[in-house]
């Protein structure tokens, strides 16, 4: 563990973070034993070129279960749930 003072509670303003970049961070937190706000999540940036993102995420969503769909796999367009 870490030798000074971890804060209760972290609010972190998303806007302009680079997506992946961002979760790490947030998940090191997270392992510390740190709550985590993020705020503006409509406004993390995704690096790349938009239509290679955009196919991307057309293929992710796409995943569904064979059997019974309404079962999961879930994916959701918000950007709050997409970094949730």
């Amino acid at each position: 563990m870490t030798s000074y003072q971890l804060p209760k509670c972290l609010i972190i303003d998303a806007r302009d973070h680079i997506l992946g970049r961002l979760a790490s961070t947030v998940a090191k937190h997270l392992m510390m034993g740190t709550k985590i706000i993020v705020l503006r999540c409509e406004r993390i940036v995704m690096s790349g070129h938009h239509i290679r993102n955009k196919l991307k995420m057309k293929s992710f969503r796409g995943h569904r279960m064979n059997t019974n769909p309404s079962r999961g796999p879930f994916h959701y367009c918000q950007p709050s749930r997409v970094f949730y």
